[in-house]
């Protein structure tokens, strides 16, 4: 019998012999009690339970879904969910693992939850692998073949995504309001996010060593790796710097230990530009999560004139950080994923919207984009023709817009192009690049050329009249009569519509 749920463990409470009389006769006239309040009201009686109630919440059902997937998929008797605000969630063949072995994964998985690192133990017939983000904390339990140490990499890899997962779609539910219970010494408290907890590190580097200090993460879908925060003193304007694989930050990543360079080319791979300092020392120091690289802490300068205790120190910060850099990634690039098309990368109708309600400065502009003749595209060439057309025009959206617009797929081949701080003047010259763009450039699918064009509305506010809340219908009612117009041009809004 296989079990799938919310299990809690409870010591009970043993009564003496002697003391059984008056338990019954206290336990009789509670019933006695609740029958005639029953018969008193009319209606049966509630239990009410206090506004300071803190008990524990019931687990969503899509949690225990994947818990048992994620068992199933290892081929595993058993596998665990813990949280800070619900009941464990276990799922495994309850007539086949002893409660032992149950209590164990359920304390591993404790364990990982508080200090946010991995664990495999090992035993002469199980294993338990489990991993924690100082939120949650999940196990899965082997019996009898120990798993390789790859395909426990790979699962600690897995781990990792389903509580960055949970964290994005169930966070209040799961994980309450509680901090973690322990942090890292060398940080300071209260630190979840991936740049707090970069900059949290750079400062703490700094204030090590007195020297300016920068971090570098990879990310867990494209694995290229970019400088994500410096220390207070160093040069803000490396944030955001791609490193190359080949240098000594990208190899410390993937090394056991740290990497020494005598320049900024060799650091970094290239020569960051504007850079103040074109020779610069600096040493590397790897930030891992168990076999995985995530990125490295940087300490500029002189790596000699370092002394051992301090290195050492160093080492350590990294070590304890590197775990909590993981589980970071993991939240952001599921809340990534969670703002963005899945097919184009595009942001979606949610990111969008709220981009649009944030703004409080005029002017502004919005562009409603529809490719024309998608049908028939689908129609001949088949879906994965669509697909690709689509993937080409998110391309196109991301040369011609600037970084603080928003170009979103918001169904279909509808999209919208949101400009902020933008008049309709030059809403106009952006939505005629795009126009021109689309039908300008060769595209092709399975060797046969494939014409493309767009048609595409404008709105913008003040110049244009609507309010901000008003600019998507009116740009789309221009997008309208761009499509009866024959398409491949550029309608703005128009009196009514404003």
């Amino acid at each position: 019998m296989e079990f799938c749920g919310t299990t809690s463990i409870r010591k009970g409470q043993w009564f003496e012999s002697k003391d059984m009389t008056a338990w019954i006769a206290l336990i009789v006239g509670l019933l006695v009690g609740v029958v005639v309040g029953v018969g008193l009201s009319g209606r049966p009686l509630r239990r009410r339970r206090s506004s300071g109630s803190r008990s524990p919440q019931a687990t969503p059902s899509s949690v225990e879904h994947v818990i048992d997937l994620l068992r199933r998929a290892n081929g595993a008797p058993a596998a665990c969910l813990v949280g800070r605000s619900t009941e464990p969630v276990m799922s495994g063949r309850a007539d086949s693992v002893e409660p032992q072995l149950l209590q164990r994964m359920m304390g591993l998985a404790k364990l990982a939850m508080e200090d946010g690192r991995e664990h495999v133990t090992r035993d002469e017939a199980t294993v338990v692998v489990a991993v924690g983000d100082h939120k949650l904390g999940a196990a899965v339990l082997w019996e009898g073949t120990d798993p390789s140490a790859d395909r426990i990499a790979d699962l600690k890899a897995e781990m990792r995504r389903m509580l960055g997962e949970f964290r994005v779609d169930h966070g209040p539910l799961l994980i309450g309001a509680s901090a973690p219970s322990e942090i890292p010494v060398d940080l300071p408290p209260r630190l979840d996010t991936l740049p707090a907890i970069a900059s949290g590190l750079c400062d703490r580097a700094h204030i090590i060593t007195g020297r300016p200090t920068a971090v570098m993460a990879r990310d867990p879908e494209t694995q290229g790796a970019s400088i994500i925060a410096v220390s207070t003193n160093a040069d803000r304007r490396l944030i955001g710097f791609s490193v190359t694989p080949e240098s000594a930050v990208g190899r410390a990543s993937m090394a056991d230990g740290a990497i020494v360079a005598g320049t900024s080319e060799e650091l970094f791979g290239k020569v960051p530009a504007n850079r103040r300092l074109k020779a610069e020392q600096g040493t590397a120091y790897p930030l891992r999560d168990g076999r995985d690289g995530v990125g490295a802490l940087i300490i500029f300068g002189p790596d000699d004139e370092l002394d051992a205790s301090l290195r050492e120190r160093i080492m350590w910060l990294a070590v304890d950080t590197g775990p909590r850099i993981a589980a970071a990634t993991a939240v952001r690039a599921a809340e990534d994923r969670a703002n963005r098309d899945g097919l184009t990368g595009l942001p979606n109708r949610s990111t969008l919207e709220r981009a649009m309600a944030n703004a409080s400065v005029d002017p502004c502009a919005v562009l409603c984009v529809n490719l024309d003749h998608f049908k028939g595209i689908n129609d001949k060439y088949g879906p994965a023709a669509g697909d690709a057309t689509l993937k080409h025009l998110a391309r196109i959206f991301r040369a011609a817009v600037r970084p603080d617009d928003v170009a979103a797929r918001i169904g279909g081949e509808e999209f919208v192009v949101w400009l902020p701080e933008t008049t309709a003047g030059a809403a106009q010259v952006v939505a005629e690049r795009i126009r021109g763009a689309v039908d300008g450039t060769d595209w092709e699918w399975a060797g046969t050329e494939v014409p493309l064009t767009c048609s595409i509305g404008v709105a913008a506010s003040p110049e244009g009249g609507p309010e901000i809340a008003n600019l998507m219908p009116a740009a789309d009612a221009a997008l309208h009569r761009a499509k009866k117009a024959g398409g491949n041009r550029v309608e703005a809004a128009q009196g009514e519509e404003k």
